[in-house]
C-alpha cells in the first residue's frame, strides 16, 4: 500500500525518434494505409500492422509518423498511436 506522501513516478523517455511528426488519424483506407492530417494537410501513411486495431485506429486520434527518405505508395509511415493521452 502506498503512503500518502509517496508521489507517482514521472514517466521516463524510453526512445527518442528523430524527425517524428505529430499527425491525426482521419480514416483507415485498407489494411496498410491510413489517411492522416498533418500540418493542416491530408496525406496517406503506411501502417506496418495489418491487424484490425479497431480500438486504436479511429478518427481524430493523435499519432506520430515519419517521412521515409524514399517514399513508396504513401508519403509517411505511421509508427505510434496515442493511448490515454500518452505521447502527444
Amino acid at each position: 500500500m502506498k503512503n500518502s506522501s509517496e508521489k507517482e513516478p514521472k514517466p521516463q523517455l524510453l526512445l527518442a525518434i528523430a524527425n517524428a511528426l505529430c499527425c491525426f488519424i482521419i480514416q483507415r483506407l485498407n489494411r496498410f494505409v491510413i489517411r492522416i492530417e498533418i500540418n493542416g494537410h491530408t496525406a496517406k501513411a503506411h501502417l506496418n500492422n495489418k491487424g484490425r486495431l479497431e480500438q486504436f485506429i479511429s478518427a481524430g486520434r493523435g499519432a506520430f509518423c515519419w517521412r521515409p527518405a524514399i517514399p513508396d505508395k504513401t508519403d509517411f509511415r505511421l509508427f505510434v498511436i496515442e493511448e490515454k493521452n500518452w505521447g502527444l
